[in-house]
């Protein structure tokens, strides 16, 4: 039937990678990864593509876009010896047999159930609050002193 695809753009930092933002437009995606990949900010940029099939609830993705430096990266890692076709037709199976499904609706109804009957306990009032509570009950317990003082002296 459908096929839904999203653009994710993916960032590394500090050894870190991160989903820095979701497109739904290809060029739009393509350009923010390019700009970020010109940024120093981050140590590397990827735009990966991602599809999901509502018929047979498959998702697969790629990578359309990698910066530069990581482009220079693989180039200089790309001298090793490739792999026999005997490996790569064992690694192949293996990614088919762990690719990404979304959970079932059972799955995210019982966590959603889960989230809603957790019991959590209310925020602390922040010390400003805190601050303001304790001088508007300072302010009305002197106006009542000095009230009370004012009507004493009018009365002797």
């Amino acid at each position: 039937m459908a096929k839904l695809t999203v653009f994710e753009i993916h960032t590394l930092r500090e050894g870190t990678w991160k989903i820095d933002s979701i497109f739904d437009d290809r060029e739009l995606a393509v350009m923010e990864g390019e700009r970020l990949g010109r940024n120093q900010r981050f140590e590397l940029v990827r735009v990966v593509e991602e599809t999901f099939d509502e018929e047979s609830e498959r998702v697969g993705t790629h990578t359309i876009y990698r910066s530069a430096r990581e482009q220079q990266q693989t180039d200089t890692t790309d001298t090793k010896e490739s792999p026999s076709p005997e490996v790569l037709e064992a690694l192949r199976r293996n990614r088919l047999s762990a690719s990404r499904t979304p959970p079932p609706p059972e799955v995210l109804e019982e966590l959603h159930r889960r989230r809603l009957s957790s019991t959590r306990t209310p925020p602390k009032k922040s010390m400003v609050k805190q601050f303001l509570g304790r001088a508007i009950l300072l302010a009305a317990i002197m106006g009542i002193a000095l009230g009370l003082v004012y009507i004493l002296n009018s009365i002797f």
